[in-house]
């Protein structure tokens, strides 16, 4: 019974250390996979909370979390192109006000006037609150 007990402590431990290091070594790899994309999410949130729209996720291979990928693509796509609508609309807000103070016929009304300052007031304050998020180079096409 003594040498059954020492032979099943020869095979067995050695076999269940081999094991528990084959978990220990695929927890490592599955744990990275998932990590390393939420790593990634993370630092796009924080760039869109500083204003920067130009980054985009890119995962490894055999990464998780792709589903989760493409939808905040998305969200940051949806969020370039609401800022480059409201680019455009505040660049053509500031082309009208431009041609309204080079009519000098226009100027001259006291309520015309005011009007203007008051657009000129929320295009500036538009005009700030778009500058602060950043787009990529190629953004300005529309796409």
């Amino acid at each position: 019974v003594a040498s059954r007990v020492l032979y099943l402590h020869n095979k067995l431990w050695p076999t269940i250390l081999a094991v528990f290091c084959i978990l220990g070594i695929h927890s490592i790899l599955i744990s990275h996979r998932i990590a390393g994309p939420l790593y990634r999410f993370r630092m796009t949130f924080q760039d869109i909370i500083d204003g920067n729209l130009s980054r985009f996720i890119r995962i490894r291979k055999g990464d998780y979390l792709v589903q989760e990928q493409a939808k905040i693509e998305e969200l940051v796509h949806l969020l370039r192109s609401k800022v480059i609508s409201i680019k455009e609309a505040q660049s053509g807000i500031e082309k009208t006000l431009d041609e309204i103070l080079k009519d000098p016929l226009l100027v001259r009304e006291k309520d015309l006037k005011a009007q203007v300052a008051q657009l000129e007031n929320y295009n500036s304050r538009l005009g700030q609150e778009i500058d602060y998020f950043q787009l990529p180079p190629d953004a300005d096409d529309g796409e």
